[in-house]
């Protein structure tokens, strides 16, 4: 690092000593042309206006300028004129080329000097301090394992983001079953959505369908912690698709849970396999007293195209006392493809706020496109 300033300071001192060279010549050389000269020059001039103006015109024209009581002034009007334009230029180029490079300088010392002194406080393992806050935190860490608890450690070490990736495949290609409770409690930390996304992958290649009510319960954690879980639900939607029949087995139950997290959980991916269910389970609840667990289940309910039930129920959901269940029913109604919807969305539209308007546009829109073909 100490190299690295060094040569900067010297690349910027090279660069700049041209500048400064130049602007040196422009305020300390004569460029042979004295002072007395000048002044002669100076004289010449004001005698030829003399004879040619009269003895007035010395205090009314010079070069084409009026100028007040020459008498007085004109030694320092001939230095200024002839001098002071390029001696200021040099002067004041010179300055700032000595102020820049004294602050390059200043602020390359500075750096040198201050940075080993500040703690190391982006990564999160160091050697001779231990393991950083965030890993020390991790309830199931250090595990006796230590291929797991390297594992562990690069995928925490969120600085790297490929490096945490990278050790998250390999953890998934390597998962062996001693480490099946390790990784699951991995799924139970919070506030680590990010760590959490990158585990899910190895339970998934332990458990595979058996997992996903741990997967279903770190999808709510991210959720209530604020964030999309763009990963995760990546990780549950492939799951779903190539076991169906198993995932519908394992959601119906938690459809009756007394957990109302469950439900909304339930209700929500029970669309991905509304060939294996029938419309009644999510019937049932969009009429849930948890409005999560209404606004989840409308959405689902979409996929149950032609379905006279369905249809009246998502026509309840447009006076459902939550507003976000009523645009999860208006965006449902513009899936559904009943042009029977129509009125009634123009209806909803003159009845919410003016933010809810989008999405009844949106279904109003799709709803006619439907109609045109």
């Amino acid at each position: 690092m100490t190299s690295s300033k060094i040569l900067t300071v010297t690349l910027g001192f090279l660069l700049l000593l041209p500048l400064a060279w130049s602007f040196g010549i422009m305020l300390f050389r004569d460029y042979q042309t004295p002072r007395a000269e000048a002044r002669r020059v100076f004289d010449e001039e004001e005698r030829k206006m003399q004879g040619e103006f009269g003895k007035t015109s010395r205090n009314t024209v010079l070069w084409g300028m009026w100028m007040p009581d020459l008498d007085s002034i004109h030694p320092a009007m001939a230095r200024f004129w002839l001098f002071s334009p390029r001696r200021w230029v040099g002067a004041i180029g010179l300055g700032c080329c000595v102020l820049v490079f004294s602050l390059w300088t200043w602020c390359a010392v500075s750096y040198v000097d201050i940075a080993p002194a500040v703690p190391d406080t982006t990564g999160f393992m160091d050697d001779n301090d231990g393991p950083s806050p965030e890993l020390a935190a991790l309830p199931f860490y250090p595990s006796e394992d230590s291929r797991l608890n390297e594992l562990i450690e690069s995928i925490m070490d969120f600085n790297d983001v490929n490096k945490a990736v990278s050790a998250a495949k390999d953890l998934e290609r390597e998962a062996r079953p001693e480490w099946r409770e390790t990784l699951y409690q991995a799924l139970r930390v919070k506030d680590e959505f990010f760590f959490r996304e990158l585990v899910a992958p190895a339970v998934v290649h332990l458990d595979g369908v058996s997992a996903l009510p741990r997967l279903l319960e770190a999808l709510r954690l991210g959720s209530d912690e604020g964030h999309d879980n763009d990963g995760l639900v990546g990780t549950i939607w492939d799951l779903t698709d190539g076991h169906k029949s198993e995932v519908a087995e394992i959601l119906l139950p938690m459809a009756d849970s007394a957990d109302a997290g469950e439900r909304e959980s339930a209700a929500w991916l029970l669309g991905s396999v509304h060939d294996q269910v029938q419309p009644e389970v999510l019937i049932k609840l969009a009429a849930d007293s948890e409005s999560d667990v209404r606004q989840s289940a409308f959405g689902s309910l979409s996929l149950f195209k032609g379905n006279e039930a369905v249809f009246d129920c998502l026509v309840r959901g447009l006076h459902d006392p939550e507003s976000a269940v009523v645009r999860a029913a208006a965006s449902s109604m513009g899936y559904f493809g009943d042009q029977r919807a129509l009125p009634l969305l123009k209806e909803l539209k003159s009845r919410v706020p003016p933010q809810d308007h989008s999405i009844i546009e949106q279904s109003i829109k799709s709803l006619e496109e439907t109609t045109s073909k």
